[in-house]
């Protein structure tokens, strides 16, 4: 409290402090514990963190890298030429060896359908961005073969969703509806439709986001859902970071089934020093998980793999 501090003046905030007090049976003592902001970063407006001016920061990334990721897969950028033809078994669950999980590869499958460039051209021999609406397909499955690169798999599901998405001069338009198809097999092996329908976004609208806009870490970007049919089903798009490289980013497809399917499929880029809206920006792998993290281990899939 500053000394002469009249009613009516405003007062600085200094910090907050929360203090509980333990009770230890052993012994019978008494402790507290403490926390406190006073060391930690000032105070932030929130509405400066709804922007950025970098493509990548500790945050999260530009929207301006969202709409790339997704414009990579195009004819004209071509990112799945980038990308490995399958990926490993890593990690399996309850401290089993990663060549007990079956199937041992899987694939990942990216298709962003334009036909309309910025540079008005259509030329496949060089890059520019899309423009315009495109349909965006993704899809991954047990990798068999070069033959059989994409299948269902009793313990990996063959998941196919869709999105029509909108590049322009106000950002990328992400919509109010996408489309998912779960395949599987039963424990006899038997094909079986685990799911097939539309998915609406939570608050019932498209998402517009402007190229600087302030996409964070670990938060959806969009999520839809499918509560009118059974199984109930749930799509969402995060962008999130496993590796230690502050540069480099996973765009998430989190997809899940009730009581029935869940995965978390990953594709991996390192965002270059100086990158900039218009420039390609090309994927270099890609990770798999089908189930929630628990403490006993999550079946997981990279391209990073010891012997991939």
């Amino acid at each position: 409290m500053p000394a002469g501090w009249k009613a009516g003046q405003p007062l600085k905030h200094v910090t907050q402090t929360f203090s509980r007090k333990l009770h230890f049976e052993i012994g019978g003592s008494y402790g507290e514990r403490s926390w406190s902001n006073r060391k930690a970063p000032q105070y932030i407006n929130a509405e400066s963190l709804k922007t950025t001016t970098e493509a990548v920061n500790d945050r999260g990334v530009s929207g301006a890298v969202l709409a790339a990721m997704l414009d990579a897969f195009t004819p004209r950028a071509k990112g799945m030429q980038r990308l490995p033809a399958y990926a490993t078994a890593s990690l399996a669950p309850y401290k089993r060896p990663a060549s007990s999980l079956d199937p041992q590869r899987v694939s990942f499958h990216h298709d962003s359908r334009a036909t309309t460039y910025a540079d008005g051209s259509a030329d496949t021999a060089t890059y520019s961005p899309a423009t315009g609406s495109y349909l965006y397909v993704f899809s991954t499955g047990a990798w068999l073969s070069e033959q059989v690169p994409n299948t269902r798999s009793r313990d990996y599901p063959q998941n196919t969703l869709a999105i029509h998405v909108n590049a322009n001069a106000q950002g990328l338009t992400l919509p109010r509806w996408s489309g998912l198809n779960v395949r599987g097999r039963n424990w006899e092996l038997k094909a079986t439709q685990v799911y097939e329908g539309e998915q609406l976004s939570g608050d019932r609208s498209a998402l517009t986001i402007a190229a600087n806009k302030q996409i964070m870490f670990g938060i959806p970007v969009q999520s839809w859902y499918d509560e009118k049919n059974n199984p109930y089903a749930q799509v969402q798009l995060i962008i999130q970071q496993s590796q230690p490289n502050p540069r480099t980013v996973d765009m998430c497809w989190y997809v899940s089934v009730f009581l029935s399917e869940f995965g978390r499929y990953c594709t991996t880029w390192t965002v270059p020093e100086g990158w900039t809206p218009g420039q390609p920006l090309l994927p270099q792998g890609y990770h798999a998980e089908t189930d929630r993290p628990s403490d006993n281990g999550v079946p997981t899939w990279s391209t990073q793999a010891k012997g991939q």
